[in-house]
């Protein structure tokens, strides 16, 4: 399956422990939320794709991206308005994510964030899958393993 069959599936509605309700979402609008959080370094392809949680009927409060794939890994992207963070929407998107990633066949994820923020790092080890982190020039890449490949 390919990121491209991904984006086939859109229209289906997922519920959520959270409560919030999760949908596909272009790169357009998920292009505005991540430049309405100050999240510069993303920039969507056409190959990439995007849920988003929305609160009950309302506003676009999480999104989470997984990003175009080389041949055994994929870069994440995952974003939560502040005050609706600890809710379990940023998890609930992580894990979807990484569910995609490894129904791609893929063996990783990362991302990069602020060295100095911790949140990070706890959303992915919400998932309970081995992770690695690299820090360098004030930023930190997470690797999440969603597979070991021989």
């Amino acid at each position: 399956m390919a990121i491209h069959d991904l984006q086939e599936t859109d229209g289906a509605v997922l519920a959520t422990v959270s409560g919030a309700r999760i949908e596909m979402l272009s790169p357009d609008l998920t292009q505005a939320f991540f430049d309405r959080l100050g999240l510069a370094d993303f920039r969507p392809t056409t190959n990439d794709v995007a849920w988003g949680a929305f609160e009950d009927a309302g506003p676009l409060i999480g999104v989470g991206v997984l990003g175009e794939a080389t041949s055994l890994r994929a870069r994440a992207w995952i974003a939560v308005v502040p005050e609706r963070r600890r809710l379990g929407v940023g998890s609930e998107l992580l894990g979807l994510v990484a569910a995609a990633a490894k129904e791609l066949g893929l063996g990783y994820l990362t991302y990069r964030h602020c060295a100095g923020d911790a949140a990070p790092h706890h959303l992915a080890r919400s998932l309970g899958l081995p992770l690695a982190r690299r820090v360098n020039h004030g930023g930190t890449w997470t690797v999440i393993v969603l597979s070991r490949h021989e």
